[in-house]
């Protein structure tokens, strides 16, 4: 602050030191404000995302406790005793980044439903890219995921949101990416390389590179 006011007061030790103080209040004040701004722009919200799931009608994640999802998911405590509660909290909470994407997805799923909003929710949710196949005679569409191997992560609220925003009457169907074997051959991977990666068959089936 001392550059915007007269120069005599660089040598006033007095002034200097109120000035200083100043300068560390109004400091603190601006990132107070920007963080408040950052609350407006869904990339970047954090606390205010509990407003934004209110404003597009999601439960807040920020009030679903870990205990709420163990208890969705079944989760028995002999498969929790050999990990840490930081894995069990990235395991059963949803990130920023997940809220982010779920809010997002709302927003941008609303009016008619075409195939490049629903790609657009769909990479909301997983970060992947995916084909829409329509059978318009039969009623059903088809989500697949081109680039994800296996179930992506975050499927059970896609699949909430796509359900929301498509017609009622439409079947939905998802598929998922695996390894082809015909991929395999063109690997060449020898028994030993395969068994030198230790993959389990989950692992090895969604082992697409």
């Amino acid at each position: 602050m001392i550059e915007y006011l007269p120069r005599f007061y660089e040598d006033i030790r007095e002034a200097r030191a109120i000035i200083d103080s100043d300068s560390d209040a109004v400091s603190e004040l601006n990132v107070a404000i920007g963080d408040v701004l950052d609350q407006f722009h869904v990339d970047r919200a954090t606390w205010g995302l509990e407003i934004w799931e209110r404003l597009v009608g999601l439960p807040s994640a920020a009030k679903y406790t870990i205990w709420d999802s163990m208890k969705n998911q079944s989760v028995l405590f002999d498969t929790l005793e050999f990990k840490t509660w930081d894995l069990i909290e990235r395991s059963y909470t949803s990130s920023l980044d997940e809220r982010r994407a779920a809010v997002k997805s709302r927003l941008r799923g609303t009016g008619t439903v075409t195939k490049d909003m629903l790609k657009s929710v769909c990479a909301s949710y997983t970060g992947g890219t995916v084909d829409i196949n329509e059978f318009a005679s039969e009623y059903r569409v088809q989500i697949v995921f081109t680039d994800i191997a296996g179930v992506p992560i975050n499927m059970d609220a896609l699949q909430a949101v796509v359900r929301d925003i498509m017609p009622a009457h439409l079947e939905i169907e998802y598929v998922y990416r695996y390894l082809r074997w015909t991929e395999l051959d063109g690997y060449a991977w020898s028994w030993d390389t395969l068994d030198g990666k230790s993959y389990t068959w989950d692992e090895f089936s969604e082992a697409i590179q």
